[in-house]
This record gives structure tokens, C-alpha cells and sequence, in this order.
């Protein structure tokens, strides 16, 4: 990965729990991840209650020392795809990609596996 690579990606139960709770889960898919690939920005979506997230990004960005900023998305309930179709295609505006589709051909084209 380049380093100015963006990585995107809701936030998950898992990752929440990892800042007061990682002897149990570890460091969580997101932080593992970070410590993997090279990325200079992180975009975190997120449905959970603000409350809930706060103090996440600020955990991961000082365990990674990577930029982490979270975008509000909510969903209706269990994740339908036309909703997190329009989340992919917000995600791939966020880091200045025209379509949802050029975000897939570059995710391809870098090798990213979803």
C-alpha cells in the first residue's frame, strides 16, 4: 500500500470494544489492519450512536498515528445493500473518487480485497 492510501470502512462492535477491552478482542479488525498496510488517512463510517464512537477515533489514531476522521451514516436496520450501495458511493466521494465503480476499479487495481 502507498501511503497516501485512504482506508474506508464502517466501524465495527468489535473495534468499539477493543479500546477498554483488548485482552478479550485484541486490537480489533480496523487497528490490525493499520498496523498491517500503510494508509494516510482513515474515513470510518459509522451508524452507532455518537456517544458510542467517540472515543474510538482518537484510541486508533494515537495506536496507529494515522489520521482517522468518522462520517455519520445511518442505516434503517440491518444493513440493506441500497443503503450501503449510497455509503460506498459517499465513501468514494470522500477521498475524491467519482463513482462508486471507480472506487472499485481502484480497489482492484491495488489490490484491496473487501
Amino acid at each position: 500500500m502507498q501511503k497516501n492510501a485512504v482506508l474506508v470502512s464502517w466501524i465495527g462492535s468489535t473495534d468499539l470494544r477493543a479500546p477498554r477491552h483488548e485482552e478479550e478482542v485484541g486490537l480489533g479488525p480496523l487497528a490490525q489492519a493499520l498496523q498491517s498496510f500503510e494508509f494516510g488517512e482513515v474515513v470510518l463510517l459509522s451508524d452507532f450512536p455518537a456517544a458510542k464512537i467517540d472515543p474510538y477515533p482518537g484510541w486508533l489514531s494515537e495506536r496507529t498515528g494515522v489520521p482517522v476522521r468518522v462520517e455519520r451514516r445511518m442505516l434503517s436496520g440491518a444493513p440493506k445493500f441500497y443503503e450501503t450501495h449510497g455509503s460506498k458511493t459517499r465513501a468514494a466521494e470522500l477521498v475524491g473518487l467519482p463513482s462508486y465503480q471507480t472506487f472499485t476499479n481502484w480497489m482492484k487495481r491495488y489490490g484491496v480485497d473487501r
